[in-house]
């Protein structure tokens, strides 16, 4: 009985490690870091730096990215996004988010 509980246990905290989130910071859009919810396939904005310019704003949602309407729904479709547009030269980016229960267009400007 009681390795059952101990096994019962054990699979119950990798599922709850399994959903947490992590902040993560991408090399194109420093000072800012994104969480994905991949129960919800949601990207927010975790956290700024002080210092950092930007007009994300944390607790932003990302959507899409304006330009073709592709979602993202997780970071590594952030990151494949702004890797292509950086290697087209776009260094001005949209992107539509949720703010406050309202949309907004985020201008995002590469370094």
């Amino acid at each position: 009985m009681k390795l059952a509980k101990v096994l019962a246990l054990s699979v119950l905290s990798v599922a709850a490690l399994c959903h947490l989130a992590v902040a993560e910071q991408l090399t194109q859009l420093p000072g800012v870091y994104f969480t994905e919810s991949t129960q919800e396939s949601l990207v927010s904005v975790s956290r700024i730096e002080p210092d950092t310019q930007s007009y994300f704003q944390v607790g932003d949602t990302l959507r899409t990215y304006a330009a073709t309407g592709e979602n993202i729904g997780s970071i590594s479709e952030l990151r494949e996004i702004l890797n292509r547009e950086q290697g087209y030269g776009t260094s001005q980016l949209f992107f539509h988010v949720d703010r406050d229960d309202m949309a907004w267009v985020i201008d995002v400007t590469l370094p």
